[in-house]
């Protein structure tokens, strides 16, 4: 089995005249729910085999501020493939993972990983959570897929699901009303 976590980037600044859109930085609130999504993160205790963050400035700012809420060890890169890359160029990329390599955290844009999250979402994944993810991947959300693929280049093929999809807001909301945090669960 593998596991996909997937992650927009936190909330960009707009871009300023003469801007690249690759070089626009996080918001101020775009940096507090990166944070707030790290400490989450960090409550389910999971362990990326492998991190491929865009190489675009909010990526690899998103990466930064939720890095410490990760363990130390994972292999990382930047990658500018992964800049803007739509859904198929996504499952291309994870299709070329080692296959020692038993779960992946990608940091990157969408509509490219809300596009991937779908397609490789089956008809057992979390109904609400699925419900929630076709109304749109908001910046700074995560997702958890658990693909039945024992070697990545059958990930597509493989029948796969949607353990969990949390957006920054739900994180709030849990914490505000005093409940537990929702967590993704194979079972």
């Amino acid at each position: 089995m593998k596991q996909i976590f997937l992650m927009r980037h936190a909330k960009a600044i707009p871009a300023v005249e003469g801007q690249e859109d690759f070089d626009r930085p996080l918001s101020d609130q775009g940096c507090a729910d990166a944070d707030l999504m790290g400490r989450y993160i960090a409550s389910l205790a999971i362990r990326p085999s492998y991190v491929a963050c865009s190489s675009a400035l909010r990526t690899r700012q998103t990466w930064e501020i939720i890095a410490p809420y990760l363990p130390e060890d994972q292999p990382m890169l930047f990658e500018d493939s992964l800049y803007l890359a739509n859904g198929l160029a996504l499952s291309y990329r994870l299709r070329e993972l080692n296959n020692r390599a038993g779960s992946v955290l990608v940091i990157g844009h969408n509509p490219g990983l809300e596009e991937l999250a779908l397609g490789l979402s089956g008809d057992d994944s979390a109904a609400e959570d699925r419900k929630l993810l076709t109304m749109g991947m908001p910046t700074a959300s995560f997702a958890c897929i658990l693909s039945d693929a024992g070697f990545w280049q059958d990930l597509v093929s493989a029948p796969s699901r949607l353990l969990g999809f949390v957006r920054p807001q739900d994180v709030r909301n849990a914490l505000q009303a005093g409940e537990s945090l929702p967590s993704p669960n194979p079972d």
